[in-house]
């Protein structure tokens, strides 16, 4: 019996057949191996799922999913769907559209694992057209982030995107996205998670990249 990946990265997709296979590379070149990908589709109209094809076959970690009814359409829902489907110990959600710097599960992990913390915020760096440059630079804690900082979360003086944590999944024990929200679902979740009491440190390395185009979120 095959043992349940450390990490499980969820990815809400909706008619991205041109980018998604771009992303999912960045996720299938990780230096950190052990991990498995939920793509859940949201009820999309393009060809994705054909697209998709060829990797799935090849990868068998990662995995595709229709979100089903029982969960409101949206980001929410398609993330407590996968939520509810991961495996890992770790969850880190990922966009359709995005790249991954191909050390990020492997900096998060060390840093939880020997920090003993619940959660890690690393920045994230925004392109258009042209891809950009990916550094390896020394990991530069900035902060930890406790109960005590909620009313810098809140206001987003401490500002958490979606996809630039890393959570252990305990964290999402009793918490789940709000799923009538269409926007802020995951600034208002992790709020509620670090109200909670839940640990968590802030890192000044960019280990996510954010793709801007006309039809972004």
């Amino acid at each position: 019996m095959k043992n349940a990946p450390k990490i499980s990265i969820i990815m809400a997709t909706y008619n991205r057949a041109h980018f998604i296979v771009e992303t999912l590379e960045s996720i299938k070149i990780q230096s950190y191996l052990d991990w498995e990908c939920l793509i859940i589709d949201d009820g999309g109209t393009d060809n994705t799922k054909e697209v998709l094809e060829s990797i799935l076959q090849s990868e068998s970690r990662f995995s595709y999913q229709s979100r089903p009814d029982t969960y409101k359409k949206g980001l929410p829902g398609c993330r407590n769907f996968g939520l509810d489907l991961a495996k890992g110990d770790f969850i880190i959600f990922f966009d359709d559209d995005d790249i991954m710097h191909p050390d990020n599960l492997k900096i998060g992990l060390e840093l939880l694992e020997t920090k003993n913390l619940d959660f890690c915020h690393y920045k994230m760096l925004s392109f258009e057209v042209e891809k950009p440059i990916i550094q390896n630079t020394p990991i530069n804690i900035v902060q930890l982030i406790t109960s005590d900082d909620i009313e810098k979360v809140v206001t987003q003086e401490i500002g958490l995107a979606s996809c630039t944590v890393l959570w252990k999944k305990v964290c999402f024990g009793k918490i789940r996205f709000n799923e009538t929200l269409l926007y802020a679902e995951e600034w208002e979740c992790y709020s509620r998670i670090i109200a909670e009491n839940f640990k968590g440190l802030v890192i000044s390395n960019f280990l996510y990249y954010n793709r801007k185009h006309p039809h972004s979120n």
